[in-house]
């Protein structure tokens, strides 16, 4: 566990910060009038505590007119992870479990792909509803927001973390910059393509403490659906080597 929070008992400190984060998003929420309801994380809340080491972020939760989103539990998917519910009304969802199906039959580990998925976490930057980034009022404080709550969040996972994805450039940079607050160092950046055209994906590796992560960045899988695509098989192939190039189940 990370010295800055080593006089705390670990359980006991997750579990304030669990509500803390329920509470300020309320606040942020209330303070900025949204109407559209709100969603932190698409896995168990455990998920904070305990992961497998991979973290996968991607921007805001669409927002529909025709979904009634009343009775959905916001902060997380308590299910596990949200494929079921949001597979009808998302492409981005199914294209994660695409994603981590790749790494799932690469990792050589005897473990269920059901159990492999719903032991990641999976967030979102900015928890705020909205039917586009554009259409998010106050669009800027959310992002400034959104770096508060997944500085805390990468803080509690900063001794097991071992891959972030970040779906969108600006999930991308606010992550970085956490990252580089947090100390992590970047030693290098490697373009990948996609087999979408001319689009391209990142891997980054940093340091932190003498350990390697891994940062993968990917185009917006709503817009392009990278995997499960048969002309791009090869791309894709690379792209998941490299992205677990450093990676260790436990």
């Amino acid at each position: 566990m990370d010295p800055r929070i080593n006089n705390f008992n670990k359980e006991t400190f997750i579990m304030k910060m669990e509500k803390e984060l329920e509470s300020e998003i309320e606040e942020f929420y209330s303070k900025n009038t949204y109407t559209e309801s709100w969603r932190l994380l698409n896995c168990k809340k455990k998920n904070i505590r305990v992961n497998n080491g991979i973290i996968i972020v991607t921007l805001n939760p669409a927002f529909r007119k025709d979904v009634d989103y009343t009775n959905e539990v916001n902060f997380s998917s308590e299910s596990g992870f949200a494929i079921q519910a949001e597979n009808a009304r998302s492409k981005v969802q199914p294209q994660i479990k695409k994603f981590l199906t790749e790494i799932h039959s690469k990792i050589h580990r005897v473990i269920s792909l059901d159990e492999f998925v719903n032991s990641v976490l999976v967030g979102y930057f900015i928890p705020f509803r909205s039917a586009s980034i554009k259409n998010l009022k106050n669009k800027n404080e959310a992002i400034s927001f959104g770096k508060q709550l997944w500085s805390k969040i990468i803080l509690q996972n900063i001794d097991s973390l071992q891959l972030l994805v970040c779906i969108d450039n600006t999930t991308t940079r606010s992550v970085l910059e956490i990252l580089s607050a947090l100390g992590f160092v970047e030693k290098e950046k490697t373009p990948l393509p996609t087999g979408w055209g001319d689009y391209k994906s990142d891997i980054r590796r940093l340091n932190y403490n003498g350990k390697t992560i891994t940062l993968l960045r990917l185009p917006h899988l709503g817009r392009f659906p990278i995997f499960g695509r048969k002309v791009a098989e090869n791309q894709i192939e690379k792209i998941v080597k490299e992205s677990i190039k450093y990676y260790k189940y436990k």
